[in-house]
């Protein structure tokens, strides 16, 4: 929850609050290869737990996605890789079997960050998020093969730039009928955009 890390161990049911002093903070928590992967507040340092144990901490188990000055400001798992997702850019990362296991992937970042915790969402085998480049216009993108690419429409877009708080902005998906769908919304947007992954098409929705 930011200040707090909770781990439920499904094996005893037992819910507890973690208490390594190596726990640094985090707004998010991603999973890959038996890893806990956190990123500490404000900073563009990432951590890592013990692997299959989210409770345990290494002080030296973290690295900094620094390759553009930038800070953290969520990050997801896409099959097999990490995204350490900034403001105005995006690292990826891979397992390389070493001491600290996640280096970095490319040398060139993605050069679109994301504007909050909770704009990026997987579905459909691939990420979804809000972002924005360095001329600070979000719009909506898709991961294709590691690039990001741009989905939202001009309507979209007009609704994104009358969104009063952009760091609130809220991403979600579901699947209905056979189909599934990303839905985005945020403070001053007065209807939820969704995006059909089948057809590739957008549409409103309304309390």
């Amino acid at each position: 929850d930011g200040d707090q890390g909770y781990v439920y161990n499904l094996d005893t049911q037992v819910f507890s609050q973690i208490t390594d002093p190596d726990w640094r903070g985090s707004n998010w928590v991603s999973t890959l290869d038996g890893y806990a992967i956190f990123s500490e507040p404000d900073t563009d340092q990432f951590y890592i737990s013990a692997i299959d144990d989210a409770s345990t901490f290494d002080a030296l188990d973290f690295s900094s996605a620094d390759k553009n000055p930038d800070v953290i400001v969520t990050h997801r798992v896409v099959g097999n890789q990490l995204l350490m997702m900034g403001k105005r850019s995006i690292e990826i990362y891979v397992n390389s079997g070493e001491d600290f296991p996640f280096a970095r992937y490319t040398s060139a970042p993605i050069e679109v960050g994301v504007v909050g915790n909770r704009a990026a969402i997987n579905a459909a085998e691939s990420l979804y998020w809000v972002g924005q480049t360095g001329r600070g216009v979000a719009y909506l993108y898709e991961l294709q093969g590691n690039q990001p690419v741009r989905i939202s429409t001009q309507a979209v877009e007009e609704s994104l730039l009358a969104c009063t708080d952009l760091t609130q902005v809220t991403m979600w998906t579901y699947q209905a009928e056979g189909a599934e769908f990303v839905a985005v919304n945020g403070p001053g947007i007065p209807t939820t955009w969704v995006f059909d992954v089948s057809t590739r098409k957008w549409h409103e929705r309304c309390e």
